[in-house]
């Protein structure tokens, strides 16, 4: 018996060692377990990089649509302004047209004129041809 005794003394130290070995690989494993914590926030934090660029993406193409929407409303406007210019030459048209029938209402009105004298001028012919008459009568 003191033989087992003197070995299991002589066993203590080998059995520390192991003791102090399972510490080791528990203080390992719980290690390995922070690594792999560690890696998924990297993880995570590599999916929120993500979601940024996606957020700048997003917003370059807010960007791009603003650049579209404001060349679009250039275009409207000017699309309005070539409306503006029509409307512009066809009142032209429309004052040139009234001057022309202005200049042919001033052409009736001297026509009408004229004939207002060629009609004074008959009357006064009338009127020669019955005073002719009378003194021939007479």
């Amino acid at each position: 018996m003191k033989i087992v005794l003197v070995v299991l003394l002589m066993m203590m130290p080998v059995i520390d060692v192991l003791l102090l070995m399972k510490l080791l690989l528990v203080v390992l494993l719980k290690m390995k377990l922070v690594i792999d914590v560690l890696l998924m926030m990297k993880l995570v934090l590599v999916v929120l990089l993500m979601m940024k660029l996606v957020i700048v993406v997003l917003f370059m193409m807010e960007l791009v649509l603003v650049v579209l929407l404001m060349r679009k409303l250039v275009l409207d406007v000017l699309l309005m302004m070539k409306l503006t210019i029509n409307v512009l030459l066809i009142v032209r048209i429309v004052l040139v047209v009234l001057l022309m029938m202005k200049h042919v209402i001033d052409v009736l009105l001297k026509m009408k004129l004229v004939i207002d004298v060629l009609l004074m001028m008959k009357l006064v012919i009338d009127l020669l041809l019955i005073m002719k008459l009378d003194n021939n009568v007479l």
